[in-house]
């Protein structure tokens, strides 16, 4: 019943140029966008949700895209493509949160796509996703949702609430990470890394993160180190 254009080939770390290019493949405004992937998917989602008026009007250039982002005059219009959001990894916890990277064509700088708007408006939890996640690519994913859960715990803008959260996410990433990489799926562990990671999120998604996100971006950006 519906017509569906398929995104693929999403690349790590997606630019301007990427989600200029995976306007022009969608072409026609779409009902809704179905991110199934990595923090790297739910990124591109929600830059095409967030610039796809702009392309429909034909005033959307990398240039212009870029300034957009730096004044954040893309904010607030209700006019956003609905987002379903299927995480494949456990560690952005991205199906939770506003915000999006594109990190700069030119090497300059890690830019965030911050609106409230661009919450998915549905996430789907699918433990089984995660299966057959390379296992390098799960311990890095894991370890950042870590991170966030322990900096939302610690972060300026934390709350009681939030700390139980981002506890429990801990909880559960550190008791269960372990036996998610070894070789056999276990899949209680697998189960118990997609709660950690989503919480993770929920709870970061109240705070933003802290001064170990902010040193990663330039390690990412000029030596390829995964975020």
């Amino acid at each position: 019943k519906y017509d569906f254009k398929w995104v693929t080939g999403v690349i790590p770390n997606p630019t301007q140029v990427t989600v200029m290019e995976a306007l022009e493949f969608i072409g026609q405004r779409p009902e809704m966008l179905i991110a199934i992937g990595g923090g790297s998917t739910m990124d591109l989602a929600k830059g095409i949700s967030a610039f796809f008026r702009y392309f429909e009007r034909g005033d959307l250039s990398i240039e212009s895209m870029t300034e957009a982002i730096k004044d954040k005059s893309y904010q607030g219009s209700k006019d956003v493509i609905p987002i379903l959001a299927i995480p494949t990894t456990s560690g952005t916890g991205s199906e939770f949160t506003k915000w999006a990277t594109i990190w700069d064509l030119n090497k300059t700088a890690k830019f965030s796509i911050d609106d409230s708007e661009l919450y998915a408006e549905e996430a789907l939890l699918v433990p089984e996703m995660l299966y057959t996640v390379p296992k390098k690519m799960m311990l890095s994913t894991g370890l950042d949702a870590m991170c966030q859960a322990m900096e939302s715990f610690w972060a300026k803008a934390t709350n009681p609430l939030v700390q139980d959260i981002a506890t429990m996410a801990m909880i559960r990433i550190k008791q269960n990470l372990k036996n998610a990489l070894k070789d056999e799926v276990d899949k209680e562990a697998m189960l118990e890394m997609s709660m950690g990671s989503s919480m993770a999120g929920i709870a970061f998604s109240n705070t933003r993160t802290t001064a170990c996100h902010s040193i990663s971006y330039p390690m990412t950006m000029m030596f390829g180190v995964p975020h």
